[in-house]
């Protein structure tokens, strides 16, 4: 388990990181900071992720955005601690039906509960962000609805693209600078399907 350095941070990010790790510590978590780009979860390439059977969260501190990640990757971690109706519904049938390369339209009530959890998570990660200061609002919803059409276009495609190339791309900068509502993902939006496929097809 590598741990953070956090001389030469930001003391709103300092503070937040001191809340956090009070948090973690009184719950059972676990903090790994890794030195690369990316981290893997499963066969998925991102900037982090939360894995609840070890209470570990971990991001990789080479990527641009690894603060934001670290928050929202906490986020996470709040959610399964309080058991939230977000991660108690979430259905993961559709990452193993990704894995056995078995897709179909029924798939899509299980991967609409994930866009649910990871909507609710950012929501979460915003009223951190505001609260503490910690990085621009308008700019991590924009990013947080690109990720959200990420995800749908995950489903598209069935496959898990480098999600770590979403905020390289121009994909962010086209989106509202205020989160959209949960319905907006109800429906896949296939304009925006073909935007992501210059991306990442």
């Amino acid at each position: 388990m590598n741990t953070l350095n956090l001389q030469g941070r930001s003391k709103e990010f300092v503070d937040f990181y001191n809340f956090a790790d009070e948090y973690r510590r009184k719950h059972g978590g676990i903090f790994d900071f890794k030195s690369s780009k990316s981290v893997k979860a499963d066969s998925c390439l991102s900037a982090g992720y939360f894995d609840e059977s070890t209470k570990r969260i971990v991001v990789a501190l080479n990527h641009k955005k690894h603060e934001e990640t670290f928050v929202h990757e906490f986020c996470h971690f709040m959610q399964f601690i309080e058991q939230t109706p977000a991660y108690v519904n979430c259905q993961d049938d559709f990452w193993w039906e990704m894995e056995k390369n078995k897709w179909g339209i029924y798939t899509w009530d299980s991967m609409f509960s994930t866009i649910a959890l990871e909507h609710d998570c950012e929501k979460r990660a915003i009223h951190f962000g505001r609260k503490y200061n910690i990085f621009n609002i308008k700019k991590y919803a924009q990013g947080m609805n690109a990720y959200m059409y990420f995800l749908q276009y995950v489903y598209m495609v069935n496959q898990w693209p480098q999600s770590t190339r979403l905020y390289d791309s121009s994909l962010p900068n086209i989106m509202p600078n205020k989160p959209l509502p949960l319905s907006t993902f109800k429906k896949i939006d296939m304009a925006m399907m073909k935007e992501y496929d210059k991306v990442f097809g």
